[in-house]
């Protein structure tokens, strides 16, 4: 059954909002109805996991002693998820500068206080084109503003006005190439990563302003240099060359812009990873350590839970677990509050995990083993995988072990979403473990055995994982 598009607003609630909301609901300038109240509070401690809540016994909260009315409490539940949206758009009113210099402007304006609605202007004009980087969105903000000042029809100074809009057009030029270049390389890093189509002449048309205006912003050859990267393969020197260019821009690009400008770099270092993995991942980590230094990964207040672990597995993939460690300390509280646990318990499993402490590992991941978490795919393998080491060092474990397998492989089968290449490639990552734990059952100390699973693992094709499921069997001879 779906979930109530109640639970899937409430879930986007950081922790920290909830008192905020409690008096949103109080408000009787945003509802009059005592009902909103009355349902939040009787959803309010299963935050942020509203999926065990059953209907009818909420219901029985909201109304104690009646009779289950279906009707009634869908009507109930739409009367608050309008009051959660509204409360939504007060929350991002009180954070988007933007959105509140545009009510400004419209409140003067519509209330006939010309006055008070060119000073605004002049105003928010002045400080957005004093911004030290100016960027398109600034820059076209500008714009508006005095175009809406010049077409007032009490305006007296047409003449400053439009001297005003030509040199901000002058402006919107050189800032809507770099613009276009954010979206070139944004395309060129999806085509690289989803394999999405990529429009060729707005691509060709891009590349050919940007160089006769590289000198006139910073990051306009930053973009071009990134753009070129992508389209040639990302040969080395010039992936060195235009990775200090951006670590010498630095701090002169505001936080959004580092940020996109780090996850364009991150998806060339994946790629270069793919070619040569030994050298790959120390750049793919340098990036992540740039990113944590200069927290690059926090929007909102908010982390991803994907970019959390996969800083979390690359960390921990390079040996340098005290840093992931700290990372995790560091990060969980910044978590949407729907992910966190699991994706706290999957990071500090991942790092035990590489540090070879399988049953540690293991023992975590039993936590989140049988939840519907969005990191089931990764739990299941990552479980099998301690379950192999496990019994590599310990043959007691064959049993949980072949139980995994069972239910791995059915979940791979049943899985909607993965191609049928990625359940081939998961498939044959059991079936080799599967090999791999019998040898140890039964033929431990033939090394024609172990050779001969090498040979049919090395063959066994397409294989997720198989550096590692090799290098599991490779140390059988030390054990």
């Amino acid at each position: 059954m779906p979930q109530p598009k109640l639970y899937r607003l409430l879930e986007r609630l950081d922790g920290r909002e909830l008192p905020w909301l409690d008096k949103f609901l109080a408000s009787p300038f945003f509802s009059s109805s005592p009902w909103p109240q009355s349902l939040w509070e009787c959803l309010r401690d299963a935050h942020p996991r509203y999926e065990a809540l059953r209907k009818e016994e909420v219901f029985g909260r909201l109304c104690p002693g009646q009779p289950f009315d279906s009707k009634f409490l869908n009507d109930r539940y739409s009367e608050l998820s309008r009051l959660v949206e509204s409360f939504f758009f007060q929350q991002a009113f009180r954070r988007e500068e933007s959105l509140q210099r545009r009510a400004r402007r419209a409140a003067y304006r519509r209330r006939g206080l010309y006055p008070l609605f060119s000073k605004e202007c002049h105003r928010q004009a002045s400080y957005l084109l004093g911004q030290p980087y100016r960027s398109p969105g600034n820059l076209a903000e500008a714009l508006e503003i005095f175009d809406a000042h010049y077409i007032h029809p009490e305006s007296k100074s047409h003449a400053d006005e439009g001297a005003e809009t030509s040199q901000v057009m002058e402006q919107l030029d050189l800032h809507f190439v770099l613009l276009k270049l954010k979206y070139a390389c944004d395309q060129l890093a999806r085509r690289l990563s989803f394999n999405e189509p990529l429009d060729e002449r707005f691509l060709e048309a891009v590349l050919e302003e940007a160089p006769h205006l590289e000198e006139r912003h910073p990051a306009i050859g930053l973009y071009y240099r990134l753009a070129r990267l992508f389209i040639e393969g990302c040969p080395d020197e010039s992936f060195q060359q235009t990775k200090r260019l951006f670590y010498d821009l630095g701090e002169l690009l505001p936080a959004a812009e580092q940020s996109f400008v780090l996850a364009k770099f991150v998806a060339l270092a994946y790629m270069r990873f793919n070619r040569n993995q030994e050298r790959g991942l120390g750049e793919v980590y340098e990036l992540f350590q740039y990113g944590e230094k200069h927290r690059l990964f926090i929007f909102d207040g908010v982390i991803s839970d994907a970019t959390f672990l996969n800083v979390c597995t690359i960390a921990a993939q390079t040996g340098d677990f005290d840093w992931a460690r700290q990372f995790i300390q560091k990060n969980e509280a910044f978590l949407p509050e729907a992910a966190k646990p699991d994706a706290v318990i999957l990071g500090r499993a991942t790092v035990s995990f590489a540090q070879e402490d399988y049953s540690g590992a293991y023992h975590q991941l039993n936590e989140v083993y049988k939840k519907q978490s969005a990191y089931k795919l990764r739990v299941r393998s990552l479980y099998v995988r301690c379950l192999l080491g496990m019994h590599l060092a310990e043959l007691r474990h064959e049993a949980p072990l072949h139980s995994a397998l069972e239910a791995f492989g059915q979940y791979i089968r049943r899985h909607p979403n993965l191609s049928k290449g990625r359940k081939d490639a998961y498939l044959n990552f059991a079936k080799a473990v599967k090999k791999i734990a019998l040898l140890r059952s039964q033929a431990w100390h033939s090394s024609r055995a172990r050779a001969a699973t090498l040979e049919w693992l090395n063959q066994l094709q397409p294989i997720i994982l198989g550096a590692w499921l090799r290098k599991q069997l490779e140390r059988t001879e030390l054990r």
